[in-house]
């Protein structure tokens, strides 16, 4: 089975000046403490580490965990990927060779790297087009992604998605996926509770 590696990046916004050394001060304590590490097993004792290792960049330590922290938190609130269509996804004619179909397959089944990919476009007010290299997960790097957040009270809980060959018809899928991703809003803001599986 393939490994499928996954990079989050998000947005610091600091307000201090931070220099060159400074941020390769940072860097070789996150690459020290956190190299190999999926986000999900960052602990109490690991952001401890890290903010005793560097006192004089504890606010950046501290925004630095809190948006892991709400990948992670995200994560565990879903802790099972549904998809949907798969076999029709393969059907294709991208997906005639092998070697590109096993390597999408494989990316799929991978849970836990889908749902960090996905968490970055929880805050993604309209539909979130990913086309190939854009994403982090290896093995969709012939792929496309049309994804969109829905959730209650302005509080994402979830996210719509479509994957498919990079050729697809952005020009209804993204529409669509607008439009249902409008629909699980209208309904949870409407009083209804998630159906949890």
């Amino acid at each position: 089975m393939n490994k499928v590696g996954v990079n989050c990046e998000f947005l610091l916004k600091i307000q201090d000046r931070v220099d060159q050394d400074d941020l390769n001060k940072i860097s070789r304590l996150l690459t020290e403490k956190l190299n190999g590490l999926p986000f999900y097993q960052l602990n109490d004792q690991l952001v401890a580490e890290l903010v005793t290792a560097l006192p004089a960049y504890q606010h950046i330590v501290t925004q630095l965990v809190g948006e892991i922290s709400r990948l992670k938190a995200f994560n565990a609130r879903n802790e099972k990927l549904l998809m949907k269509g798969v076999s029709n996804m393969i059907r294709l004619p991208e997906f005639r060779n092998v070697e590109m179909t096993q390597r999408v397959l494989s990316a799929l089944e991978e849970s836990k790297a889908m749902l960090a990919v996905l968490s970055e476009y929880l805050r993604t007010e309209t539909p979130k087009v990913v086309i190939g290299d854009e994403h982090a997960i290896e093995g969709l790097k012939d792929c496309s992604m049309v994804v969109a957040p829905y959730g209650a009270d302005a509080e994402p809980i979830g996210m719509l998605g479509v994957i498919g060959p990079k050729r697809m018809a952005y020009d209804k899928v993204v529409p669509m996926v607008q439009r249902i991703s409008a629909q699980i809003n209208e309904y949870l803001n409407a009083g209804h509770e998630p159906v949890r599986s």
